[in-house]
């Protein structure tokens, strides 16, 4: 088994690097022989600690989605292995075309047991269908239903106490990252090491 901690690699684009991967990152290209394009995340202007934890303040959020160089393409409630959340697609000027980017919020994380609605989560996206990118979505109009979920959860959000394995799940999830804690709970649950750690939970 191969915990990949996060940290930061050459060029400012951060990657996770295992133990298993060291070999393979000695024969990297270094800066200057071939340069690469821009990750999406670089062209969206999000800093290192942004990159690292692929996390973005409710406040920085809000910035980029204001940004006049933003569009909106979608917003939606959909489901993903962790819960239910609001889902935002944004895109900004990149070297060649638009870039994009899903950010999301504003739903109760399972493996945390805790709701999000202080940060917002992101992916970048890649492969954009055209009918996608051509929708356009007034900011005014993603505001409003950003407000309206966030009323719909106020009275949920501090109404939670996360259990010993879901505080687990978060420690293992900052130091690699949320599919990679998943992946190592469900190995150690497979494993029988899981059994009666948390006994205490259920009482």
């Amino acid at each position: 088994m191969c915990l990949k901690i996060r940290q930061p690699l050459q060029n400012s684009v951060l990657h996770r690097l295992s133990a298993c991967d060291k070999l393979n990152f000695a024969s990297m290209p270094k800066e200057g022989n071939n340069p690469r394009p821009l990750r999406h995340s670089e062209l969206f202007g999000l800093n290192e600690h942004e990159h690292l934890y692929e996390v973005v303040s409710d406040k920085r959020f809000l910035q980029l989605l204001q940004d006049e160089q933003t569009q909106v393409h979608s917003t939606k409630m959909s489901g993903n292995m962790y819960g239910e959340f609001l889902f935002v697609t944004m895109s900004r000027p990149g070297e060649n075309a638009r870039v994009y980017i899903t950010f999301w919020s504003l739903g109760f994380h399972e493996q945390r047991e805790q709701w999000i609605n202080g940060n917002w989560r992101w992916y970048e996206v890649y492969g954009m269908r055209p009918d996608e990118a051509n929708i356009i979505i007034p900011k005014a109009e993603v505001e409003t239903q950003l407000n309206n979920r966030r009323s719909e959860i106020a009275d949920e959000v501090d109404d939670t106490k996360p259990s010993q394995r879901a505080l687990l799940f978060g420690i293992l999830a900052d130091l690699t990252d949320e599919d990679g804690a998943y992946t190592e709970l469900e190995d150690l649950d497979n494993l029988g090491m899981m059994s009666g750690l948390f006994d205490d939970d259920n009482k």
